[in-house]
This record gives C-alpha cells, structure tokens and sequence, in this order.
C-alpha cells in the first residue's frame, strides 16, 4: 500500500518540481521513485511525512533545493530519513546520485545514501534531527561530502547521535563541513577511511569525532556564526577560512548546484549563502502574472534573479492578432483578443 504523495516506477530523464506533499495520511513516503535514471527532484516543500521525505530507490540524479521538514514516523526503530538513496539485490549499485542545497529538519536521520559509488551530498542544511544528520553506507566509494552544514543532531535515547557517519567506507571525502552542536561531530564507523578529511568546522560538540584518523587536518573549532537559514553570517571564521586553499574539484562547486556561490572567496565552509535568495525558500513569480504569463517564474542568474524571456519561457506567448481569437490573453498585456472585431 502506498500513500505517497508522488510514486512512480521506471522514471527516466524527468524532473519533479514544486510539488507541496504536505500533511499526507499515512505512514508512507513523501516522494518515491524506483528504477529511474537522469531524474531531477528539485524545489519541493515537503512536511509532516511518515517515512522518508524523498526516496530513490534503484534511481540515479539529481536531488536538490528541495526543503523536508517535521518526519512523524512513529516507529522509533525505522530511522526514516528525509532524503534516502538506496539499491536493492537486483540493482547493487544503480550508479552516483548527486544530493545538493536541501534543507532537512525534524527526522531521525537527514539523508542516507547506501551504494551509488561516486555520489555527491554538498551544499545541505540538516539540522535538528535526532540520530544522523548525513549518514553514509555500503558503497564502494568515490562520495564527497563537503560543504554541509550539520547541526543539533541529537536526542535518540538509546544510541549516540552523529553530526556525519561513514560506514565501513574505504574510500570517501569529507571535506569544509560545519559541525555544529551535534553530540557526536563525525563518526567513521567499522574501520571506515577517508581519502580528504580536512578543513572541517567543530564547534559545541560533546564528542567532536570518532574513529581513526578523523579529527583530519586543518580543522577549525569556533563558532561558525550562522544566520537563521544556517548561512554563514558576516565575520564567521568559516568565511575564507584564515586563506586556507580546498581542493580543485571544491572549490568550482558552487557553478555546478544552481544559483550559488561563495561569500567571500571559494574556501567558505559550510553552506553557501545562495545569489538568488528565494521568497520563502520558493522561487519567485515573474512581474508580469497577465493572461497565460501567469505562474511564470524568475530566472537565476549569476548576479540574482531575473525576469525571463516571457515569449521562450512561457510556450504559449504569442502576438495578439485577428487570427488568434481565442478568449486568452495571450501577450500578457490583461487584454483579451483585442485585435477580434
């Protein structure tokens, strides 16, 4: 029985967008996808689910800009988490899934990634959950994780709460990460190794890291000053980092997660504040909402949002004409078939 509020199988080269699975009966998955491959899962507002906010499961992506909010499992033996990735036996490791610029609060777990060897969970703000803020697992290797910001995990009764846990991994980077008030900062589990352990923020954790090896070098411990949003504020010591050079792949992250950027040079740790700030976390509506212009949005830019190219962005845009009498504004002027006699 499935009471998600999108499920589908065998999805392929196809994006899911500004869907609101809010307040869905059930215990059940807020969005599920099986077997697809190229998906775009992005700028989703998700709340009050009794599983997983989003799951892939055998599928392979992108997952990003998408906030996950207030999990309500009521098993407290199902960590379901907001994000989950997973294989199955049939598909072992269906392939590398990309996890960028997600908020998650309120779930055991924020987002847990099992196989998909070469994954990437960069730009995150996971915080207030109560078991593992990123939880990586059973994969070969070749995951980053870098530049997320993971706070206040903590409050599982029975077990240690963990900021960010690799499992068993033998070959993973875990790179300018905030961690923040977490009971237990990072946590290389079952002899797991990293390849890049460095340049991480401790701060306000009881236990800042556990295993071999994973203080890592260059770290920081200071507060990292975040705003509400879990944006680095003005005068954090995580802002360029005292000079400190993050390597070649890192520090072009930013062109590559859609819409940001550094603050002030590209060794800021942490999340990034974004260049297009969206209205309440959405993105914005166009100036002009007349006839089929309506729920036209903005665009990002480098430099912040944009009003689009109505006539390429919205497919049905066209001059008024004697030929177009077809009770619709189509020139997004409010006037309708004004050149019809």
């Amino acid at each position: 029985r499935y009471l998600e509020g999108f499920f589908s199988n065998y999805f392929d080269h196809v994006t899911i967008s500004r869907s609101s699975a809010c307040h869905i009966a059930g215990e059940s998955d807020g969005m599920q996808v099986r077997y697809g491959s190229d998906l775009v899962i992005e700028d989703n507002y998700i709340q009050d689910i009794g599983e997983s906010g989003i799951q892939l499961a055998e599928a392979t992506g992108i997952v990003r800009h998408n906030i996950i909010r207030d999990g309500r499992n009521s098993n407290p033996s199902d960590d379901s988490p907001g994000i989950h990735v997973r294989d199955s036996v049939l598909s072992p490791d269906p392939g590398p899934v990309s996890i960028w610029n997600n908020e998650i609060s309120g779930y055991a777990e924020g987002i847990r990634l099992e196989s998909h060897a070469n994954s990437r969970i960069i730009g995150n703000y996971i915080h207030d959950t109560t078991f593992i803020g990123v939880d990586v697992s059973y994969t070969s290797g070749g995951v980053i994780v870098a530049h997320n910001t993971v706070a206040r995990t903590d409050g599982d009764a029975t077990r240690t709460s963990s900021g960010i846990r690799i499992d068993g991994i033998t070959a993973a980077e875990v790179t300018a990460n905030i961690l923040l008030s977490n009971e237990r900062g990072l946590y290389l589990k079952n002899s797991a190794t990293v390849t890049t352990n460095s340049y991480n923020l401790y701060f306000g954790n009881p236990t800042p890291c556990e295993g071999t090896g994973c203080l890592g070098s260059n770290r920081i411990t200071a507060n990292p000053l975040l705003d509400s949003r879990g944006f680095l504020s003005a005068g954090s010591p995580a802002i360029n980092a005292a000079g400190l050079s993050l390597p070649a792949e890192l520090t072009g992250w930013a062109a590559l997660t859609d819409c940001q950027s550094a603050d002030t040079g590209n060794a800021d740790l942490g999340r990034h504040q974004p260049t297009c700030p969206p209205s309440s976390y959405q993105i914005p509506l166009a100036n002009n909402q007349s006839g089929v212009c309506h729920g036209a949005t903005k665009l990002c830019t480098s430099t912040g949002w944009k009003e689009p190219n109505y006539e390429g962005f919205v497919d049905s845009v066209r001059p008024e004409t004697s030929a177009n009498c077809d009770t619709l504004d189509n020139d997004c002027d409010a006037l309708t078939d004004e050149q019809c006699t």
